[in-house]
């Protein structure tokens, strides 16, 4: 039988290595252990409660474009909220990973109902502002409500919608943070003493450290850099999320790491043996010219840096670059800061 994680696989395409890469990690994102940390860590209805109260309250789960196995329930990974968002005149849009969470106030026993979507971010300057995304899918989180949750007659029923960003490698500078974009009222004039109700969307982005040796101190950014690491070993992972953060990985993983595992390395062979044409390409074509122009002063490493800003330039992201050039992440990071400030003084 097939479990969620299997179907994500054959269904993403046995020849593309990095879309069922990126299929596995959807459907990994979609368990309820890893939804409810998230949700206790980023959301202010979740944050006083436990992660296994936090695990009953999520329903309707939905990976990528279609459900990760149609037709098929798991304790786990549940199917329900449809990922696939089309309004009249807006167009279509997919989310990674979208459900819905109800949370009960202890003080007025009301069950308010939440809207979520996790994005999995990959590249953290995709040619955009990230930010401005995640609030755009925040209003389509709003507008798919219509007739649903809400009314033109009754716009009181729209529910709170949060669009949460997991960028996977981001710059040294912002890495290690998570921040949350909201609405908030601005007195203008006057002092309204009024309190209508505004709440109604959030972005979180959670910005992690990538193949990082230092350990954060945010226990969600810690938990999902263990779960999404390329390096660590399937053994490894779920010691350490059984130890560090009580998830039974053993029992709610097993398959799914050892398969991003295998993933993981067949994705870092390729990219190193497309970096070494592309490194050939850029990097000892250029880096010759470069040397017959400047006296062949330079060496190795000067020319290494020189070709991991040129093909960063070219918008590749760190974690492709360290592959191609077989030199540490930290160490392009700090490259590439040097870069700025020069460019900047």
């Amino acid at each position: 039988m097939q479990t969620s994680t299997t179907g994500a696989i054959y269904a993403a395409g046995k020849d593309n290595t990095k879309i069922t890469y990126d299929a596995n990690a959807k459907a990994i994102l979609s368990n309820r252990y890893v939804l409810a940390y998230i949700l206790k860590y980023v959301t202010k209805e979740f944050k006083n409660r436990e992660i296994t109260d936090i695990i009953n309250c999520i329903e309707g789960t939905q990976v990528g474009e279609e459900s990760v196995l149609p037709n098929t329930s798991r304790q786990g990974n549940i199917i329900g909220l449809n990922t696939e968002d089309t309004v009249q005149n807006e167009g279509t849009i997919y989310y990674d990973v979208s459900f819905f969470a109800y949370v009960k106030n202890l003080d007025t026993k009301i069950q308010v109902k939440l809207y979520i979507d996790v994005e999995l971010q990959n590249k953290y300057h995709p040619g955009y502002d990230i930010v401005t995304r995640s609030l755009f899918y925040c209003a389509r989180e709003l507008s798919r409500q219509y007739n649903t949750e809400f009314t033109g007659k009754d716009y009181d029923g729209i529910k709170k919608v949060y669009s949460i960003w997991i960028c996977a490698d981001s710059p040294a500078k912002y890495a290690d943070t998570i921040t949350a974009y909201k609405i908030g009222p601005e007195q203008v004039y006057g002092e309204y003493k009024g309190n209508p109700r505004y709440d109604i969307l959030e972005s979180v982005i959670i910005r992690m450290r990538g193949e990082s040796t230092e350990s954060s101190k945010n226990i969600l950014i810690r938990m999902l850099s263990t779960l999404f690491s390329l390096s660590r070993s399937k053994e490894d992972k779920i010691q350490e999320l059984e130890k560090s953060f009580a998830i039974p990985a053993g029992k709610e993983f097993g398959e799914e790491l050892e398969l991003m595992c295998n993933l993981s390395q067949a994705i870092e062979k390729r990219g190193i043996e497309k970096g070494i044409e592309k490194g050939k390409e850029l990097g000892i074509k250029q880096g010759k010219e470069l040397g017959i122009k400047q006296g062949k002063e330079l060496g190795e490493l000067d020319a290494l840096k020189r070709v991991a800003v040129i093909m960063y330039k070219n918008g590749e992201d760190i974690e492709y670059i360290s592959k191609s050039t077989q030199v540490p992440e930290r160490q392009i990071e700090l490259w590439l800061k040097e870069k700025e400030e020069d460019s900047e003084e």
